[in-house]
C-alpha cells in the first residue's frame, strides 16, 4: 500500500515539475523577446525622435535598417500579443512592455505577467524539482526502504 502511494506521489510530482518547467521555459523565452523588443523600441525612438504611442503600438517600430519587426516578435511564447503602453503607468519607466503570462490575464505587470523591466527568476523550476524529490525521500524514503528490505529477505528465505 505504501509503495503504491509513494509511486503515485512521485508520478504526481514529476508531472507537476514538468508543467512548471514548461511554463518557466516559456517565461524565459518571452523575457528574452521583451528585452530584444525593448531595445528596438529605444533605438527606433532615438531615430524618429519620439516613443510610439499606445495607439500607434508596436507595429510602427522598425529595425535600424528600416525593416519592420517580425510579427512573431510581437507575441509571447503562448502566442498572445504583447502589451505595450506609453506613457508608462509607473513614474520610473518610459513605457510598459509585458506579456500576460501563462494565465493570459492582464494583471498590469503583476501576478504571473512576464515584464521587460524586471527579471523575476524565470526558470527556478530546478529548485522545485529538487525540493519535491527531497520531500518524497524524507517522508516516504524510510517506508520504501523497509518495503524493499522485506521484499528482499522474503525472496532470500524462500530460496532456503
Amino acid at each position: 500500500m505504501s509503495m503504491k502511494r509513494s509511486l503515485l506521489i512521485c508520478a504526481a510530482l514529476m508531472l507537476l515539475s514538468s508543467w512548471v518547467s514548461a511554463n518557466s521555459s516559456k517565461a524565459r523565452d518571452t523575457f528574452t523577446t521583451l528585452e530584444h523588443l525593448e531595445l528596438l523600441i529605444l533605438r527606433h525612438s532615438a531615430r524618429v525622435g519620439h516613443v510610439p504611442s499606445t495607439a500607434e503600438g508596436l507595429a510602427v517600430v522598425r529595425h535600424p535598417d528600416g525593416s519592420s519587426v517580425r510579427s512573431s516578435l510581437l507575441k509571447d511564447a503562448w502566442y498572445e500579443p504583447l502589451v505595450y503602453r506609453y506613457p508608462s503607468a509607473a513614474a520610473d519607466r518610459i513605457f510598459d512592455l509585458y506579456s500576460k503570462g501563462p494565465n493570459q490575464i492582464d494583471e498590469q505587470g503583476r501576478g504571473d505577467d512576464v515584464v521587460a523591466w524586471e527579471y523575476r527568476n524565470y526558470g527556478s523550476d530546478q529548485g522545485f524539482a529538487m525540493t519535491a524529490f527531497l520531500l518524497v525521500v524524507l517522508f516516504d524514503g524510510p517506508v520504501l526502504l523497509a518495503v524493499m528490505a522485506i521484499s528482499y529477505w522474503r525472496r532470500r528465505l524462500r530460496r532456503l
